[in-house]
């Protein structure tokens, strides 16, 4: 039994939760109960646990008002109490970094994103700063007595798991730090498509560099009218007959001689133009600048 000289009005019942600012506990005369199990060490024996709020409401049934301080109760809770008078009595809003959230997973020198929201109190400023592989990456300043969102950035370039730190400083203190764990995977290649007029020795370098480069690359290339060769390097096999929108939509580059560009046919430029706007990448390799078919 807690011994207390707190006294219980007649209707009240008083509820602390999580948040909860030790001076303004002193300051409720009333008999003060908890329900988070997590909060007793805080507490210190100042308040008496309710292990199931609805029965011990069912129990009282003299209850009309329930007060409550700190961040306030669950959603499950809170349901139980809809026939009661509530009076809430909200926490003050914690100081530093109140909600964080970034893309954890990223490629190859894709930007990461650090944002969230940060409480300053403090009469000066604070500085916000993103850290990691022994350097800073991105920093900002809180104003002073200011709650605000943040967003900090950087491109990441070191493949693999990695900890960043977000730390805010004050007064040459640290008065915040957050982990962020990042894992940035390697980037894929571009798949590419080539189609050329003829076997050319240029190309034969291209397609050698490519495949040593662990580039998916599937080219054609004309050895006579209507007959092509075909090879498909680090990828599987595609049918090359008829150039397809279809089939330009599932390549990312295309690299085609001006000579196979102007002896295609109409549908197939069509079609490449319709990809291109699409967000195909095209290299057109130029022999003759006076082009019939400019683009």
């Amino acid at each position: 039994m807690i011994k207390t000289s707190a006294t219980q009005t007649k209707g009240n019942l008083t509820i602390i939760t999580n948040g909860f600012s030790s001076d303004s506990l002193a300051k409720i005369d009333e008999i003060k109960y908890y329900t988070d199990t997590s909060i007793s060490k805080d507490l210190k024996s100042k308040a008496t646990l309710i292990p199931d709020i609805a029965y011990y409401l069912a129990k009282h049934p003299s209850i009309e008002t329930i007060k409550i301080y700190g961040y306030g109760l669950s959603k499950d809770e809170l349901k139980k109490l809809h026939n009661y008078n509530i009076a809430y009595h909200p926490a003050d809003e914690p100081a530093g970094i109140l909600s964080c959230n970034w893309n954890n997973e990223l490629a190859e020198n894709e930007m990461l994103y650090v944002q969230g929201t940060y409480n300053n109190p403090s009469t000066k400023a604070a500085q916000l700063k993103l850290t990691g592989f022994g350097v800073a990456l991105d920093s900002l300043t809180i104003p002073a007595e200011t709650s605000t969102t943040f967003s900090l950035k950087n491109s990441l370039r070191q493949r693999g798991r990695a900890v960043l730190n977000l730390i805010a400083t004050g007064n040459n203190d640290t008065v915040a730090q957050e982990k962020i764990p990042v894992q940035v995977f390697p980037k894929p290649p571009l798949k590419l498509l080539t189609l050329t007029s003829f076997p050319s020795f240029e190309y034969n370098f291209l397609k050698k560099w490519l495949y040593e480069n662990q580039y998916p690359v599937a080219i054609r290339s004309k050895i006579s009218k209507d007959k092509y060769s075909t090879d498909f390097l680090n990828r599987s096999t595609i049918k090359l007959e008829d150039i397809r929108q279809s089939m330009l939509q599932k390549e990312e580059v295309l690299i085609i001689d001006q000579q196979e560009f102007e002896a295609i046919s109409s549908a197939e430029r069509t079609a490449i133009m319709q990809a291109v706007t699409q967000g195909l990448g095209l290299v057109l390799l130029i022999t003759e600048p006076a082009s019939s078919h400019p683009l």
